[in-house]
């Protein structure tokens, strides 16, 4: 006969390992509570339990552990994915400002090249520069 609280650890305590170490991602933790349902069920039909009405109350708290471990685990798996994208999109913005910035200064360089006067603007429309050439011309 099986002890019911031993096979009960066990597979408890590796149902809440797999979840904990974050090597599965949550869509395949689902087989792996099944497959452990499924196994502890047949050992304890085939070679019998030391608890005969005790199955459905071990089975229901094997059920509430296992799903207690996967839903920690889906709340972490959903805090790092959170935590990826923002860096994807702080990432994505910051190629997007550095191609403006440089698109800006070729657009610089080339006015300075073929001009004779550039007057640079503030974010107020104000002259920018102090520059002796802007400051003769005004």
């Amino acid at each position: 006969k099986v002890d019911d609280t031993n096979s009960l650890l066990g597979v408890d305590a590796g149902i809440t390992g797999l979840a904990l170490s974050g090597c599965l991602r949550i869509h395949r933790m689902w087989p792996v509570v099944l497959v452990a349902f499924l196994s502890w069920t047949s050992v304890t039909l085939v070679f019998g339990t030391t608890v005969v009405n005790g199955k459905v109350i071990t089975l229901g708290i094997l059920f509430v552990l296992a799903a207690l471990a996967v839903m920690g685990a889906a709340r972490a798996e959903a805090f790092i994915r959170k935590e990826w994208r923002q860096q994807v999109r702080l990432t994505e913005q910051e190629e997007q400002l550095n191609l403006q910035a440089a698109l800006a200064s070729s657009m610089q360089s080339v006015a300075e090249r073929l001009c004779d006067l550039v007057v640079h603007l503030g974010p107020d429309l104000c002259v920018h520069s102090n520059a002796v050439p802007v400051n003769s011309f005004f």
